[in-house]
Order: C-alpha cells, then structure tokens, then sequence
C-alpha cells in the first residue's frame, strides 16, 4: 500500500532547480511535503525527526563540499533514505557521489519533468514494496 504522504528533502542553494523539482512533483503526487536546505548548515541544525522518503542532492550548496553533505547525512545522522545526486556527469564527480553515499546519479542538464515522473512512478512504489522482483 502507498504511504499517504510523501517526505522529500532537497538539498541545493539553486532555486531554478528546487522549484523546478517542487513544481513538478506537487504535479504528480498531491500529498507531498517537501522540506529544501541550502546550506550544510541548515542540514546540520536540523533535527530529523521524520525519516524522508528520498533526498535530492543537487552538486550546488553553500559551506561545504556537497559530498561532506551526503556523508553528514549517511555516517552523522544514519539516514538510510534513498539520495539522488543531480550534477556534472564527470567520471571522478559521479564516482565520489556513489561512493559517499549516493544510490543514484543523474547527469546535468536533465529534464525535470522526466526525473520526477520517473521518481514519483517507480521509485516511491518501489520504496513501499508494491513491486515485487522479478528475476
């Protein structure tokens, strides 16, 4: 069964692309919550009290490397949420964003509307075990 309400959470200080992503998923599913950070800092301050559904991690935050920020996130608060990073598809960028903690890469320029179609259409059901693996 779906969960009701869908928590994401989007990490950049790029207001082109969280309110591109907002807009989009707000489009495809009604009950979501979508919480924005632009700063390590806010990460850091902030008591996570309800685990997200998914993190979107976009290459562009102030104070800190953004993978200092999916480490912060993995090994300091020991989210096991699903992350999206979103940025340059350079082999050594893509390798470390893997390698910090990200499940997923997605090179840029995208097109929003596909990511989250994506996302919202088989990430989230998948997320809440209604696909069943077929091997």
């Amino acid at each position: 069964m779906k969960k009701e309400i869908v928590f994401i959470y989007i990490i950049s200080e790029d207001p082109v692309f969280t309110t591109s992503l907002e807009v989009m998923f707000k489009y495809y599913r009604k009950k979501i919550i979508i919480k924005k950070f632009d700063t390590l800092k806010k990460v850091t301050d902030t008591v996570i009290d309800i685990s997200p559904d998914l993190i979107i991690v976009d290459e562009i935050v102030s104070g800190a490397a953004i993978f200092e920020v999916i480490s912060y996130l993995r090994h300091t608060k020991r989210v096991t949420s699903t992350i999206f990073y979103f940025g340059q598809d350079i082999h050594d960028i893509k390798t470390k964003a893997l390698r910090r903690g990200a499940n997923y890469f997605y090179p840029k320029p995208f097109n929003p509307r596909t990511v989250v179609y994506e996302i919202v259409n088989n990430w989230v059901s998948i997320g809440q075990n209604e696909f069943k693996s077929r091997v």
